[in-house]
C-alpha cells in the first residue's frame, strides 16, 4: 500500500505518510539528516521551483545582471516577486499541444514498475542515477553491473513510447516526478573538461561542430589552452555568450531548457550536490530499499566547491554576469549561488 499521496506541487498528504516518518526518522540519515529534514528539504525545493515558475520569460528578458540577481534573490527567500515580471501560469503538456525543441525531454524516463518519472540531463551525475534505476528494471543485477555505455539504453524514455506527447504525459499527476540538477557552471566545468580534451575519443566529432565557432568567439588576450585540451575554458565560455540554447550541444543546455520544469512540475529535485541524501530521500518515500541503491562513493558536498569557484577566478565580471543571463532559470528554479563566482571575477573587465 502506498503511504505518499502528493498534490501536483508536491504536497505530502496523508496522516499514514506522517506517522511513517515518524518511524522512519529512526533509522534514516546515513548522511546526518533525518526523514523529516529531507523531506522538509524537498518541500522547499519545491516550492523555490514553483516560485520560480512564475516568472514570465518574455518580462525577464531584457533585464541586467544586478536586476535579475535581485529578483533571484527575492524568489528564493520567500521575499515576493514583483508582479509585474509574473504571467506564467501553471500549465500541463499534454494541454498545450507544445511542440517540443530538439533534446528538450530527451531524458525523460518512465520507470512504470515503480510508478516513476525522472528527467535525468547530461553532466549531474546522470549515469549513476540512470543505474539506480535500471537496476528497479532488471532486477536480476545490481547498479554498479550496469556499465557505459550499456546502460544509456536501459530505461525506457518517454519520448520512445510511439504515442502523442499529450497520450504520454496523460497520467503525469498520478508519478513521482523526479528532476536531477547540477550548479550551471559545474555543468559548463564538466562539458568543457570532457568534450574538448585531446583523448577524449569522440574529439574529431566536437572539434568538427565546434572549433572553428569557439576560434571565432575568442576574445584577444583569452587564457591560452592548458597541453590536455584543445581550448581553454575561458576560450570554451567565450564561444557560450556569442551562441544560442538551441544550437548548443545537448551536453550544456539548461536543465530548464531540457527538462520543461515549468511545465512537468517535478515534485522530488535531487542535486548533484547533495546526491547521497537525495538518494536516501529517494529510495526510502518511493519504499526501495534493498531493491536499488546509488552507485559509487557519494557523500554530500558543500554546494559550491573551492575547485570549481577556483576555476571562474579572474575571469572578466561581465562574462559571468551574460553566463549568468544565460542560465538564469537554472539559478532561480534550482536555487543555485553566482555570489561565489563574481567575487572572484576581474571587475576591471
Amino acid at each position: 500500500m502506498k503511504l505518499y499521496k502528493y498534490l501536483l506541487y508536491g504536497t505530502l498528504i496523508s496522516k499514514e505518510a506522517e506517522a511513517f516518518t515518524q518511524d522512519r526518522n529512526v533509522e534514516f540519515g546515513h548522511n546526518g539528516l533525518s526523514y523529516s529534514d529531507s523531506l522538509y528539504r524537498n518541500s522547499k525545493r519545491v516550492e523555490i521551483l514553483n516560485t520560480g515558475c512564475q516568472l514570465a520569460p518574455e518580462k525577464i528578458s531584457d533585464l541586467d545582471f544586478s536586476s535579475l540577481n535581485e529578483l533571484h534573490f527575492n524568489a528564493t527567500r520567500r521575499l515576493g516577486i514583483d508582479r509585474s515580471f509574473m504571467g506564467r501560469s501553471p500549465r500541463e503538456l499534454k494541454d498545450q499541444g507544445k511542440q517540443l525543441e530538439k533534446f528538450q525531454l530527451v531524458d525523460l524516463f518512465r520507470i512504470k514498475q515503480k510508478n516513476i518519472l525522472a528527467c535525468l540531463p547530461p553532466k549531474a551525475g546522470t549515469t549513476n542515477w540512470q543505474r539506480y534505476f535500471a537496476a528497479l528494471i532488471d532486477t536480476s543485477k545490481e547498479p554498479e553491473e550496469f556499465q557505459v555505455p550499456d546502460v544509456f539504453d536501459q530505461l525506457p524514455r518517454v519520448l520512445k513510447e510511439n504515442k502523442t506527447l499529450g497520450e504520454s504525459l496523460s497520467d503525469v499527476s498520478t508519478y513521482t516526478r523526479m528532476v536531477n540538477t547540477r550548479h550551471p557552471f559545474a555543468r559548463l566545468l564538466s562539458g568543457w573538461r570532457q568534450k574538448f580534451e585531446k583523448s577524449f575519443f569522440n574529439i574529431e566529432v566536437y572539434m568538427r561542430r565546434y572549433g572553428r565557432k569557439i576560434a571565432r568567439s575568442s576574445p584577444d588576450g583569452v587564457s591560452e589552452p592548458p597541453e590536455t585540451h584543445h581550448f581553454s575554458f575561458e576560450q570554451f565560455l567565450n564561444y557560450i555568450v556569442n551562441d544560442s540554447m538551441e544550437n548548443y550541444d545537448y551536453h550544456w543546455q539548461s536543465i530548464d531548457y531540457q527538462c520543461l520544469p515549468c511545465d512537468l512540475r517535478y515534485n522530488i529535485i535531487v542535486n548533484q550536490e547533495t546526491s547521497s541524501s537525495d538518494a536516501d530521500f529517494l529510495t526510502e518515500l518511493n519504499q526501495l530499499t534493498g531493491e536499488t541503491h546509488l552507485p559509487g562513493q557519494y557523500t554530500d558536498s558543500p554546494l559550491l566547491s573551492t575547485s570549481l569557484v577556483d576555476q571562474f577566478r579572474g575571469l572578466p565580471r561581465s562574462l559571468i554576469e551574460k553566463l549568468y543571463k544565460i542560465y538564469f532559470m537554472d539559478f532561480i528554479l534550482f536555487d543555485y549561488s553566482i555570489d561565489e563566482f563574481i567575487n572572484v571575477a576581474d571587475n576591471r573587465l
